[in-house]
C-alpha cells in the first residue's frame, strides 16, 4: 500500500494485493510505486528477513517494523478518530479488509485475548506497520505496549466506528 503523509495526516492512495507472488514480483511492484509516488520508506513484514534484504539490495529503504497488534490497532484507531487517516475509494481491498476486521468472542472460562481474528488482513497489517513506524520510530518500548494493552482491556466492549472515504 502507498501512503502520503502531509500535516500529520495519512492518505492511503494506492494498494497492491496479490497472493503467492515471488519476492522479485513484490520488489518490482515496490519499485514501480516508488517511482510513481516517490515512496521514501517501505515497512515490510519483519517475519521475512530474506525479502527485506532483497528489497535493500534493490535500492528500497525498509523501515523498522514493530509488530505489536494492540499498539498498531490503537494507533490506527486514533488516526481514524482524529480524522487523520483517509483511504481513497480506489483502495477497495483495504476498505473491504477493514470492514471485515473482527474480534473473537470469549467462550466459557477460556482466557480472552484482545486480538482480532487472523483472517483477510493482508493490507491491515502493513497499515499498522506504517502508522507505528511513522509515529513511534525507534521510541517504542515494552512499557508503551503494556499500557496500550491495559487501555484496550478497559475499553474492550466499547464499539468503535470507522468512517472510510
Amino acid at each position: 500500500m502507498v501512503c502520503k503523509i502531509k500535516d500529520n495526516k495519512y492518505y492511503i492512495v494506492d494498494e497492491w494485493k496479490e497472493e503467492k507472488r515471488s519476492t522479485a514480483d513484490i520488489i518490482q511492484q515496490c519499485i514501480e510505486f516508488t517511482k510513481k509516488y516517490a515512496v521514501q520508506t517501505w515497512y515490510p513484514d519483519p517475519a521475512e528477513p530474506d525479502r527485506i534484504e532483497e528489497m535493500k539490495k534493490a535500492g528500497l529503504i525498509a523501515g523498522d517494523v514493530n509488530k505489536s497488534i494492540t499498539l498498531g490497532i490503537s494507533k490506527v484507531g486514533e488516526k481514524l478518530k482524529e480524522n487523520k487517516l483517509f483511504i481513497l475509494e480506489k483502495c477497495g481491498e483495504l476498505i473491504d479488509e477493514i470492514s471485515q476486521y473482527r474480534y473473537d468472542v470469549p467462550k466459557d472460562d477460556r482466557e480472552f485475548k484482545e486480538l482480532p481474528i487472523k483472517a483477510n488482513d493482508h493490507l491491515c497489517d502493513p497499515l499498522r506497520y506504517l502508522v507505528i513506524g511513522n509515529e513511534l520510530g525507534q521510541s517504542y518500548s515494552y512499557l508503551e505496549e503494556r499500557a496500550e494493552r491495559q487501555r484496550m482491556e478497559e475499553n474492550r466492549f466499547e464499539k468503535k466506528k470507522f468512517e472510510l472515504l
